[in-house]
Parts: C-alpha cells; structure tokens; sequence
C-alpha cells in the first residue's frame, strides 16, 4: 500500500490564521515558514476529517461508497488530529519551558 504525502489533499475551509499572528512581533523569515507550515497541516487535517465525514455520510445514506473506504477515510482523519494534538502538545511544552528560564 503506498503512502501518500498530505500535501495532496485540499483544504476546504481553514478555522485558524496562523500567518497573522507568526509575522505581527516577528521579524524573522523562518518564522513566517514555521507559521506557513503550520497552517497548512492544519488545513490539511481539517480536509482530512471533511472526506471522512462525506465519505461516511455518503455510506450511511446509501449514495455508495463502501464501509472499507468510509473507516480508511475516518482513520486517516483520526491518525492526522492526533499528529497535529501530539504537535501541539509538544510546542506548549517548548513554550513553558521557555518561559521558565531565568532572564
């Protein structure tokens, strides 16, 4: 089974905008990529999640579609929003950890 990179997916609608907070204090070209990225794997995730509820919904309502490509479609979606939680997580850490050195 070959592994598709995320980056093939659409977004169809994105909640956050990380470019405007990342480039508002900071000078820095990396951090406007850094945000850049972020972004995107949010909208990617988001997109992920959006064919799992269509393809599911398609299932369940009898416009076809099978059950083995509905739960794919569900997983994919559930393995992308714990990535993106995990990075998070880990990013709130290195935060607090910042922010507990002494100056």
């Amino acid at each position: 089974m070959a592994i598709n990179n995320l980056s093939s997916f659409t977004p169809t609608q994105s909640t956050f905008n990380l470019n405007d907070t990342a480039n508002a204090g900071a000078g820095s070209r990396s951090g406007g990529q850094f945000a850049s990225m972020l972004n995107n794997y949010i909208k990617e995730t988001n997109a992920v999640h959006n064919e799992g509820v269509a393809k599911s919904t398609a299932l369940v309502t009898g416009q076809g579609g099978s059950m083995t490509e509905a739960m794919l479609a569900m997983q994919k979606a559930e393995v992308s929003f714990q990535l993106l939680t995990s990075s998070r997580n880990k990013l709130l850490d290195a935060y607090r950890e910042v922010m507990r050195m002494p100056v």
